[in-house]
């Protein structure tokens, strides 16, 4: 699901989405496939905390990362998410306080800022980041993050430990019940999404947040789903029509699930029969 109304990438306010990455079994098909999909290029850096870190950059901007297995954030192929935390040294406490499972943190990256990851009680990974310097990460364009939602079976636990550690406003956007959909809003700005995994999902489907990356209206979500098939991806999810634009959910050569959005093409879709309302 993707936003309803832009956002910045680069606004400092605790909860704002602040990077994302990917961690793979194979970066270099990775970093080709990406590059190919999306038109990203690379710089790596060696960290002591983390050892080779992989930046994608767009028109010279940096938009997302790359590492390889095994790392700090995840323990399989995932896109990662990343919310800005001020005052980080406390956030390990706050967490547990609320539910919460921290796996590590806060951990500092030289010269780049100070990393907390964690379970929340739904059981879903999120990392903390509070950066040491003026920290870039560039949205809103084609090949860029756009949206990321939380994807749990454990709709409510969820609400309740976001609203409380980033003091998100949870608004309906289903009927909560046979489409239990919210939008987390900040400071008059929607930042988030949460989706109730329902009984069309198995059991065994695991809590996971779904990173959106943005394509161009000239591209369109089909075409980039087909291409992500001639690079050795999958679709996951065929292109389908949404409230906030086409998309399709689709998988890397290493495993990871993202989906791609094109915001140009929004469609009126109910999602539920109101004659059956209760």
């Amino acid at each position: 699901m993707a936003s309803p109304m832009p956002h910045s990438a680069h606004d400092p306010v605790s909860g704002t989405p602040s990077w994302v990455d990917v961690s793979t079994r194979d970066l270099d098909a990775s970093k080709e496939f990406y590059a190919e999909l999306f038109g990203w290029e690379y710089e790596t850096e060696r960290h002591p905390a983390i050892g080779d870190y992989t930046f994608a950059m767009l028109d010279g901007q940096p938009v997302a990362g790359l590492h390889a297995l095994p790392n700090r954030i995840s323990d399989f192929p995932a896109w990662n998410l990343y919310l800005r935390m001020r005052r980080i040294e406390t956030a390990s406490a706050r967490v547990r306080r609320l539910g919460g499972k921290v796996h590590y943190g806060p951990l500092d990256i030289e010269g780049h800022g100070s990393l907390v990851a964690l379970d929340d009680p739904s059981g879903a990974r999120v990392g903390l980041w509070q950066p040491t310097r003026p920290w870039r990460f560039v949205t809103r364009r084609p090949g860029t993050f756009g949206w990321a939602d939380l994807n749990t079976h454990l709709a409510h636990r969820a609400d309740s430990f976001f609203a409380t550690l980033f003091a998100f406003t949870p608004r309906q956007v289903g009927d909560g019940k046979r489409f239990n959909y919210t939008t987390w809003w900040l400071q008059g700005k929607p930042y988030l999404g949460r989706l109730a995994m329902g009984s069309d999902y198995p059991a065994e489907v695991p809590p996971h947040w779904m990173i959106y990356f943005n394509v161009s209206p000239r591209v369109g979500t089909d075409v980039t789903a087909d291409r992500a098939l001639m690079l050795d991806g999958a679709i996951e999810v065929d292109p389908f029509d949404s409230p906030y634009g086409r998309t399709a959910v689709l998988r890397d050569p290493g495993g990871a699930t993202f989906s791609v959005i094109d915001p140009s093409r929004r469609a009126i879709v109910r999602y539920y029969d109101e004659r059956f309302d209760d």
